[in-house]
């Protein structure tokens, strides 16, 4: 069953119950999803040493592209762009590029960047997303929010 957008990620935070239509077992509140770790180049991202305080929002982004190709285009030295994570469209298929403490270079915004996590979406924004990739990023989110005590709610400048 495909699922608005707006409509399934906000189920991140009202309750795990309402995923059941996706046929998914998400994580218990609270828990970090497995992950691979591919760091991104060096060169596209700020060490930041940031802490929970720092970090104000969650960013998704759509890649406009597979997950591989995504992943590639942040491991590559010249792109100067990078994310957090990559969400794919399998079960599980999260990888982290960049430590949460430091800053991903992906919203074309300085301020958005220093102060939020940046998750890029396999695939193309115009083919919509499958429910996989939802339940993917609802755990994510959920972590993130959890262990960085960010508001589940639009954000707002300080």
């Amino acid at each position: 069953m495909k699922q608005k957008r707006r409509t399934m990620l906000s189920s991140f935070g009202v309750s795990l119950t309402s995923m059941g239509v996706l046929g998914t077992t998400p994580t218990v509140s609270g828990t970090k999803p497995s992950m691979q770790w591919e760091p991104a180049a060096w060169s596209n991202y700020r060490n930041a040493s940031r802490t929970a305080t720092d970090i104000d929002w969650i960013i998704l982004h759509t890649i406009q592209g597979s997950y591989q190709a995504g992943i590639n285009t942040f491991k590559a030295a010249s792109s100067d762009v990078s994310a957090h994570y990559v969400v794919g469209t399998e079960p599980g298929q999260i990888t982290k590029m960049v430590q949460d403490s430091d800053v991903a270079w992906t919203a074309g915004h300085s301020e958005y960047n220093a102060r939020g996590i940046n998750i890029e979406l396999a695939g193309f924004s115009s083919n919509g997303f499958p429910d996989q990739q939802y339940a993917n990023v609802v755990e994510l989110i959920r972590y993130l929010c959890e262990e960085y005590n960010v508001p589940k709610r639009h954000p707002e400048y300080r």
